[in-house]
């Protein structure tokens, strides 16, 4: 038939309690009818034509996507949205990391777990480099902020390790050296430096310095003792718990009002648990600022519960609900809320697309952490070093499900991200691949999520 309808190739349908929610992966536009009406609409469908609409349901559904004629080509629509999203390495982040050692032996760590083997030896980075480094990033950003199409989700250094506060000192002069290029214009005012610690190491000095120079200090911390001592333990110390040394570093720097931030790994120990964790954290801990982290396979550690993933994502979806009623902001889920109310495209999960450089104690530059301990997608800069114009780069910069063909009838397509390149690189064989994984969490979320705005408009 001439002018023939059907539903878009990007239209997914959930159902609940007798109503189906029609939504359209791209646009994010949904439509809610009762399954008689989407039986009268399906039926519909395959009588009608474009000439014959004459009611207000059909019209909606024509104007928003959601229906469009049999022959009509789609993949205009996405190659849109593929021109609006990063197709080249635009750097805002510096990851530093200080050192390769680390006073715990936490039983699935993520920079320990990106070695194959055991370590060649103990590195600290130096002054010098560190220096070095940081203008080096100045060049970038400064590059990056010549393209039309750069959007930095939030400039910042991160210093990171191991335990980056092995090596304070370097730290003290980094953040100096930091605040001078934004003193003098090289680097933006409002650049954000974070440093993730253990917080085992924080001093009085330490958080002051934090304090002074407004640091975000993100400590990782599992939850309540129990939780946080079955994974989080001494190096060389019979697993012995780490959790008084923890808190007693938030303590001090929540007395000298630093900014301070909780960064929770979701593990197999604390996942059932962790909506009443962060209600601990809140009230217990005393701290606001939340993230939580799933965990990672390694080279050193696997996750072995097969519904792990699953278990992460609505415990996810708890504490988004305890967030969202104490007036708190937890980034991971909120990512995901934005670009479902809000319209926009969440194109890339992982700022290792394209987003960020990695230097390591020796000076080597990288495109992710994950990859420290192998070496692999790491470089040895010369002075013509450009990750403009790098390989590596350049191919992580196209890394978002929108540039996935695999992810193209996917339903959380442009709320996803895509996860953690690595991950489904170390699972699968290639950063091209799916991050299974962080797929459920984004399918379970983009479904809560339908639900919720169901329930809130009812």
């Amino acid at each position: 038939m001439k002018d023939a309808l059907r539903f878009s190739n990007f239209v997914h349908f959930f159902e609940r309690g007798g109503i189906t929610a029609i939504f359209h992966a791209l646009s994010r536009e949904v439509i809610f009818v009762n399954n008689a009406d989407l039986t009268n609409i399906r039926n519909r469908l395959s009588h009608v034509s474009f000439s014959d609409i004459n009611d207000e349901t059909m019209d909606y559904l024509i104007q928003k996507k959601l229906v469009v004629s049999s022959d009509a080509d789609e993949k205009e629509d996405l190659e849109v949205l593929q021109k609006s999203i990063l197709q080249h390495p635009c750097i805002d982040t510096l990851y530093l990391l200080l050192t390769n050692s680390c006073n715990f032996a936490c039983t699935y760590c993520f920079f320990e777990g990106s070695y194959s083997g055991p370590k060649e030896k103990i590195m600290n980075m130096t002054k010098k480099m560190a220096i070095s480094a940081v203008r080096q990033f100045a060049g970038f950003f400064k590059k990056a902020c010549g393209y039309s199409d750069f959007y930095p989700y939030e400039s910042s250094v991160v210093f990171y390790g191991g335990e980056p506060l092995i090596n304070v000192d370097i730290f003290f002069a980094t953040v100096e050296e930091v605040e001078t290029l934004k003193e003098s214009g090289v680097l933006p005012k409002n650049l954000a430096m974070n440093i993730n610690t253990n917080g085992s190491l924080i001093t009085r000095e330490i958080a002051t310095f934090c304090a002074k120079h407004n640091i975000e200090v993100d400590v990782s911390l599992d939850g309540y003792r129990s939780v946080h001592d079955a994974c989080r333990v001494w190096r060389g110390g019979n697993n012995r718990g780490t959790f008084d040394d923890v808190m007693r570093g938030v303590a001090i720097l929540k007395e000298v009002g630093a900014k301070t931030c909780i960064s929770c790994t979701v593990s197999e120990k604390n996942v059932e648990e962790l909506p009443a964790i962060f209600n601990w954290f809140l009230d217990g801990a005393g701290v606001c600022n939340v993230g939580f982290n799933p965990l990672l396979n390694s080279h050193q550690y696997k996750i072995n519960d097969p519904s792990y993933s699953s278990k992460v994502a609505q415990a996810m979806i708890e504490c988004f609900k305890i967030a969202r009623e104490r007036g708190i902001y937890e980034a991971r889920m909120m990512r995901k809320v934005r670009a479902f109310v809000d319209g926009t495209i969440y194109d890339r999960d992982c700022c290792g697309c394209g987003k960020q450089v990695v230097i390591l104690p020796n000076g080597r530059i990288g495109v992710c952490h994950a990859y420290s301990g192998t070496g692999e997608f790491f470089v040895n800069p010369d002075s013509d070093f450009d990750p403009f114009e790098h390989p590596f780069w350049k191919e992580w910069s196209r890394r978002s499900p929108l540039n996935m063909p695999k992810c193209y009838d996917c339903k959380a397509l442009t709320i996803c991200g895509g996860g953690c390149p690595h991950n489904a690189d170390l699972n699968n064989g290639s950063i091209w691949e799916i991050d299974e994984g962080f797929c459920v969490h984004a399918k379970d979320t983009l479904t809560w999520l339908i639900w919720d705005l169901y329930d809130q408009a009812k």
